[in-house]
């Protein structure tokens, strides 16, 4: 899309290229077309209640303190098994052994105070932001932006365990109904505020404008298009007439990272089986390995020759499809949720403290000041610590009241005889009353024909045979087979099926056979692949290709900032390379791997 650009402006001279001493209007004009006077010191207006120590602080403390938490419930076993993969299971050694315990539970909830809390902190600074965009500066509106983006990232990684996904959906709650679509339109919100927060960002005019400040004596970007610099009010940069083409390299990847990851947790919110469904490609894991098994059988009927010819490309595509498979499995796990969060909010703590540290000396001591706007949010991080505390303490005391053993007032063999007891009447009660319609019509006849049987069907005698039954009620009004379901209770009904039902049935029983049969094949695949060393290293070079890809791009944006980080055009050639060398050594690793491994063998 080709924004509308003014055509480069000719300098001015140099009397007047300057702006106006201490101007702080609000013509954009003077903003593009002049500089800030260099006799003058370069200054940033302060803004506390955006940039402050204390609101820094708090977004980082909360968020960090989240990503901890979570690591610890995933080490200790409190993490439900609905969201465990093969990869946490095998690689990581991540149970769920006290998912149901009440710990867990206080874990989940606690969670949900920590994740209510990012949300609801995120709409309000983005909120505060957008009343006061005139008088909000550049420097100021991307804090603004990385504060939020932490708290999306944070909330949308910590609501799919906090919202309990294991529970039924028949047990859930109209309360709890409600809660989750509160939480959903805070989602929706947070996410409609940070997109549109981006717009600016998406321009190289906001790029050019960060890194337009003196530094070292001099100035930066003195020949670029516009003159805004980071003091500038992030009102002008909204309009069409100073946007130059071109996105910068932070908005594309704040772009992607948040739209996926909105994506991606609002499917596994509504649409968690068929969202696990995709991620499993059970139609790829069932055909390929087919197809595979036929190319080896082929391979085994020819020649040596054939064989050796083959080999290499035989096991470029077996490490191929397990790199899929690898790759595939790791980024359905707990622990890729995890490490995109650390990263994300590695990414986020960069840009919020590189930039405050290198402008510092412009914006003066107002902002580390701890005032009540500052106090305030260090003193609101008690809220969800307390929530915290208080779960874990029921908790605790719901745990000690089932370790608590009642000693029997009566022997022990009294009361296993009372428990068969209750056993037998139960199984005795529960087999009247779904037994057949038939049989209850002929009991009804049987109960009506002893005079001596009293209403509720006991017999009056214990001599009788049917002297330990107990009897429906006689109904003088059952005169006629139509009438007889009126008289037996409702679940009887069921027992009644026309031979379309059971057609019907017998069709989703093999149905849900084959689907069943299918995903067993699936996962004794997987399983069998999970015993290969090869298929663990690939895991684990996946790990390391995320971290070196995250750590490049770091470096990058470190670059960026400081203005030594080159033209669009090299940054590109740079970033082809590398990947170039990257996915080349991949290559020849799985090439090697398949070829000294087993691991066709496990397809």
């Amino acid at each position: 899309m080709t924004s509308s650009s003014p055509s480069p402006r000719a300098a001015p001279p140099e009397d007047e290229k300057w702006r106006p001493p201490s101007y702080s209007g609000t013509n954009c004009a003077v903003y593009a077309s002049l500089y800030p006077r260099k006799d003058l010191p370069f200054t940033i207006e302060p803004n506390p209640d955006i940039s402050g120590i204390g609101v820094i602080l708090a977004f980082l403390i909360t968020a960090y303190a989240t990503l901890l938490f979570t690591i610890c419930a995933y080490w200790t076993g409190l993490i439900p098994g609905e969201l465990l993969s093969p990869v946490d299971r095998r690689i990581f050694r991540a149970t769920s052994r006290r998912a149901d315990s009440g710990w867990s539970k206080a874990f989940r909830g606690a969670l949900r105070a920590c994740s209510d809390q990012q949300m609801v902190t995120g709409i309000a600074i983005l909120a505060a932001a957008f009343a006061g965009v005139q008088s909000t500066t550049v420097y100021h509106w991307r804090t603004v932006i990385y504060l939020g983006w932490m708290s999306s990232n944070v909330h949308l990684t910590t609501l799919t365990v906090a919202l309990a996904p294991h529970e039924k959906k028949n047990r859930r709650s109209r309360g709890r109904t409600a809660a989750r679509c509160v939480r959903l339109f805070g989602m929706l919100t947070l996410f409609a505020l940070l997109f549109a927060a981006l717009v600016p960002t998406t321009s190289r005019t906001f790029g050019d404008a960060l890194v337009h400040y003196p530094m070292f004596g001099m100035w930066y970007n003195m020949d670029s298009e516009f003159a805004f610099t980071p003091a500038d009010p992030a009102a002008c940069l909204w309009l069409p007439e100073y946007r130059l083409e071109g996105p910068t390299t932070d908005a594309v990847l704040s772009l992607l990272m948040l739209s996926s990851g909105y994506v991606w947790k609002v499917g596994s919110l509504l649409f968690r089986p068929q969202q696990r469904a995709l991620m499993r490609c059970e139609t790829v894991r069932t055909v390929v390995p087919r197809q595979l098994r036929r190319v080896a059988n082929w391979r085994l009927r020819r020649g040596g020759v054939v064989r050796f010819i083959t080999a290499w490309p035989y096991a470029l595509l077996v490490g191929a499809y397990v790199l899929f498979i690898a790759a595939l499995d790791f980024g359905s796990s707990f622990a890729a949720s995890l490490l995109m969060l650390t990263i994300s909010l590695a990414w986020g703590s960069a840009n919020l403290l590189l930039p405050r540290q290198l402008l510092a000396e412009f914006i003066g001591p107002d902002e580390n000041t701890w005032e009540f706007g500052q106090v305030l949010p260090m003193l609101l991080l008690l809220l969800p610590l307390v929530s915290v505390v208080e779960e874990f303490s029921v908790a605790t005391r719901k745990d000690e009241a089932k370790e608590e053993t009642v000693t029997p007032a009566y022997p022990t063999h009294l009361a296993k005889t009372t428990v068969e007891a209750r056993e037998t009447a139960t199984a005795r009660s529960r087999a009247e009353t779904f037994e057949l319609p038939l049989l209850a019509h002929r009991r009804t006849q049987s109960s009506s024909a002893t005079p001596s049987m009293s209403r509720a069907g006991t017999a009056a005698t214990s001599g009788s045979s049917v002297s330990n039954f107990r009897f429906p009620a006689y109904n003088a009004n059952i005169d006629s087979t139509s009438d007889i379901t009126k008289a037996i209770p409702p679940t009887s009904c069921r027992e009644i099926r026309t031979p379309n039902s059971d057609l019907e049935k017998d069709a989703e029983e093999k149905e849900r056979a084959n689907a069943d049969e299918q995903k067993a094949r699936v996962d004794e695949h997987g399983d069998r692949l999970y015993t290969s060393k090869f298929f663990k290293s690939l895991i684990w070079i996946t790990i390391l290709f995320i971290l070196l890809a995250a750590a490049w791009v770091f470096v990058m944006e470190f670059m960026n900032f400081l203005g030594s980080g080159g033209s669009p055009d090299r940054v590109t050639m740079n970033a082809s390379l590398a990947a170039t060398v990257a996915i080349a050594l991949i290559l020849i690793w799985v090439a090697i791997g398949s070829l000294c491994s087993n691991v066709d063998k496990l397809l």
